[in-house]
């Protein structure tokens, strides 16, 4: 009560918006729009929010005992805010809105808490997707477009706009084939493919936990493989590089010194980066091979993306241009691809840090149907190295390597939870204390705790947590490396299974990223 008593005798100063920034307990002090008592950031937020000054009229009032006795209190918080929302009333007469650009849509996303961005035409209110709400068309129907449910049309116009949409089906590329990298499910539990940790009891957290341990004390190795290249050092050197771009730099040194150290840096040869984003790694690998002109460089994106690397080589003493495949990698046929079979070159894949399943597409893209050695329409893959990443966002449909997890008794189910608990590697947890509701739900076992618990030990979570019993956040993180490189396993199988030598390496310190592991492959050709 002292506090609101304090803060009902603050007035707001002259010439200052009447928002009240409840954080820094002060008005905001920016200088109000014309005729208006708020700024133009707060303008919006009047219609929504009530301002300081109607909380404090309420606040003036005796506490009542029923709600019959509050009414008055109610009536004169009601007239307050709306005083103060017709204050925010701008020239377009909607409460708390500030007028639209010229030739900008008038439909007003409130979510966003802005007007939709699209350009209007024939000076029209609203562009086509929001002309509905203008009464001309109040009277079409418009409806998704079947081709793609992302945009819309109207349904009178259907047929017309099929013709012309940008995803119709002749757009897309020879290469294109729906799903071929996706996978397929055997009838699988839909409850198995979706489980998460918190769906199940803690005893079956340890069992899950078990196995995990005992198979990746027997089937798992991973070696040590940081190296760099000198090609890039002299980036890595300059100063006015930022942490982020020393970070990604160092990363690509050492995936390409490991390129290097495979040979897998050579002539004749196609070189594809999947997931290439901007193209850096491309970039750097054409640098470090600079001396091999016989080469071609493909790069899978599925999305448009500014700043590429691919500026950096279109010049005559720049190595051969960069071409791009805009696809998704679930979609991409190689055996399709022009540039690819107009030689009989083989090809080596590369990727850094390719999230989740798109790691087992690109792995089952490339060795779909290759045998390791060219033929008439499709290359050999001579090597592949990706760095690993998000093994939370892998899936049963996608994992290439369910034969092996089926072999070692692991099916869809502890699939699910194996990805589930992999996120304790990155997510940080040893740094966040118990909720108020998981430490007040702790259970003591009275036989096995004969101390008082401490700090710490309420901060580890531990004693019987009602999600993850006794274990400790750091145990959790490495259970959580376990179960990342336990997937990677199966991933390993696969490639072996199609003639390629694998191993899984550090290729990078953990301190630069947590996210640290990469998966080499070469064809072993003295086995076909």
């Amino acid at each position: 009560m002292e506090e609101v008593a304090s803060n009902s005798a603050m007035k707001r100063p002259a010439g200052t918006c009447a928002y009240w920034l409840q954080k820094r307990k002060r008005f905001c002090r920016t200088k109000p729009l014309d005729d208006q008592d708020f700024c133009e950031s707060h303008v919006a937020k009047a219609s929504t929010e009530i301002s300081y000054d109607a909380v404090n009229d309420c606040n003036n009032y005796s506490i009542v005992e029923s709600v019959n006795d509050s009414t008055e209190c109610q009536d004169e918080l009601s007239t307050s805010i709306v005083t103060h929302a017709k204050s925010a009333e701008t020239n377009s007469g909607v409460l708390g809105r500030p007028d639209a650009l010229p030739n900008q849509c008038h439909f007003w996303i409130q979510r966003k808490m802005r007007y939709c961005k699209a350009r209007v035409s024939r000076e029209q209110p609203y562009c086509v997707e929001h002309s509905i709400n203008s009464g001309s068309e109040a009277n079409r129907v418009r409806m998704s477009c079947p081709i793609d449910p992302k945009h819309s049309c109207y349904a009178d116009q259907l047929e017309r706009h099929l013709k012309r949409c940008n995803a119709r089906i002749e757009l897309r590329p020879v290469y294109f084939s729906e799903g071929i990298n996706s996978g397929e499910l055997n009838n699988e539990s839909p409850e198995d493919l979706q489980i998460r940790i918190h769906d199940i009891d803690v005893a079956e957290l340890n069992s899950i936990i078990d196995i995990v341990k005992t198979l990746h004390l027997e089937n798992v190795e991973i070696k040590d493989s940081m190296l760099s290249h000198a090609v890039v050092q002299p980036e890595i050197d300059k100063p006015s590089n930022g942490t982020v771009a020393q970070k990604h730099l160092h990363q690509q040194s050492s995936l390409i010194g490991n390129l290097e150290s495979l040979g897998l840096l050579k002539d004749h040869c196609n070189y594809i980066e999947f997931g290439a984003g901007k193209g850096g790694l491309s970039h750097w690998v054409q640098l470090a091979n600079k001396s091999n002109v016989n080469t071609k460089y493909l790069l899978v994106e599925r999305s448009s993306v500014r700043y590429k690397k691919d500026c950096f080589h279109r010049g005559e003493n720049q190595g051969p241009n960069f071409e791009r495949l805009k696809i998704d990698i679930e979609n991409l046929d190689l055996s399709k691809v022009d540039s690819l079979g107009s030689n009989t070159w083989p090809l080596v894949g590369t990727g850094k840090h390719l999230c989740g399943a798109a790691t087992d597409m690109m792995l089952r893209c490339l060795c779909s149907g290759v045998s390791g050695q060219a033929t008439d329409r499709h290359c050999g893959v001579d090597g592949l190295l990706v760095a690993l990443c998000c093994h939370h966002r892998c899936n049963w449909k996608t994992f290439v390597g369910k034969d092996w997890f089926i072999e070692h008794g692991l099916g869809p189910r502890q699939f699910s939870l194996v990805t589930s608990m992999s996120a304790w590697a990155t997510c940080g947890m040893k740094h966040v204390a118990a909720t108020k509701d998981e430490l007040h739900t702790m259970k003591l076992d009275a036989q096995n705790v004969k101390e008082e618990i401490t700090d710490k030990d309420k901060n580890h979570i531990s004693y019987n947590h009602p999600r993850y019993g006794s274990l400790l956040p750091e145990e959790r993180e490495d259970i959580g490396f376990k179960c990342k490189q336990l997937i990677d396993r199966g991933r390993m199988h696969y490639l072996m299974t199609h003639g390629y030598d694998v191993n899984l390496i550090y290729y990078v310190d953990r301190a630069l990223t947590l996210e640290n592991t990469a998966l080499v492959a070469v064809f072993n050709k003295s086995t076909h």
